[in-house]
C-alpha cells in the first residue's frame, strides 16, 4: 500500500482536491476539562489554536527522557490481516519530531505509561495538547489528568475514543480533516482504520 496524507486548511483544501486528493474524514477527538467550569470556556473557544507553545516545567524534554528511560517503544507487531494504519516510529523519529525547542514538548511518564504534551492558547482556553500516548491507555489518561492540573490548563485535547470514566468526552467535528492521495491504490482506507495521534497530524 502506498499513499500520502495531510490535513490542509480550508484555504488550501480546494487545491488539494483539484489535484486528486480525497477527504477521509475527521478522526475522533476527545477533551477533558480540568474543572466543571472549564467546560464552558472550552465551549466558547472553538477557534483556531495558536501555533506556538507556552513553556511548561513538567516532565522532561524528549532527549533527556529517552536517555534516562531507555529506547522509544518499537512499533507493535501486526498480523497480515490487520488493516489498522499507524505511524511507524522509533527513537530517531521521536527525537526529531518532539525535539524542536520552540514547541516546548515535554514527556511525562512512569513505568506503565507516558504522554508527550505541549501547552498552547485556543481563544480563552489554555489547551494541553496530547501529542502522543504510550503504554496502557487508561493509565496514560490518568497521567493527562495529573498534568492538566499541574500546568494550569483549562482542558486537554487528544485524538481517539472518549474515556468517560476519566472525564474525556467526545468533541464532534473538532479534529483536523484528513485528506488522502493514492500513489498506486484505488481508494482511501476508511476512517476507522486510521489510528493516529495529534503528533501525527499537527503542523510544526
Amino acid at each position: 500500500m502506498a499513499f500520502v496524507f495531510d490535513t490542509p486548511n480550508a484555504q488550501s483544501r480546494p487545491g488539494y482536491l483539484k489535484l486528486g486528493w480525497r477527504e477521509v474524514g475527521r478522526p475522533g477527538t476527545a477533551a477533558r476539562p480540568a474543572r466543571v467550569r472549564d467546560a464552558r470556556i472550552l465551549a466558547r473557544s472553538r477557534v483556531p489554536a495558536d501555533h506556538w507553545s507556552m513553556p511548561i516545567a513538567v516532565g522532561a524534554e524528549i532527549g533527556p527522557w529517552l536517555d534516562a528511560h531507555g529506547p522509544w517503544p518499537a512499533p507493535a507487531h501486526v498480523s497480515s490481516t490487520d488493516r489498522t494504519l499507524r505511524t511507524a516510529t522509533d527513537e530517531r523519529f521521536a527525537r526529531w519530531r518532539y525535539g524542536l525547542a520552540g514547541l516546548h514538548y515535554r514527556v511525562v511518564g512512569d513505568a506503565d505509561a507516558a504522554i508527550v504534551v505541549r501547552l498552547r492558547r485556543r481563544g480563552l482556553a489554555r489547551e494541553l495538547v496530547i501529542a502522543q500516548q504510550l503504554g496502557d491507555p487508561d493509565h496514560a489518561d490518568r497521567l493527562v489528568i495529573d498534568t492538566l492540573r499541574q500546568v494550569g490548563a483549562t482542558h486537554a485535547l487528544r485524538l481517539g475514543d472518549p474515556n468517560l470514566r476519566r472525564g474525556f468526552v467526545p468533541i464532534p467535528d473538532a479534529g483536523p480533516l484528513l485528506t488522502w492521495r493514492a500513489v498506486c491504490d484505488h481508494g482511501p482506507p476508511p476512517l476507522p482504520n486510521w489510528q493516529l495521534s495529534l503528533g501525527d497530524l499537527e503542523l510544526f
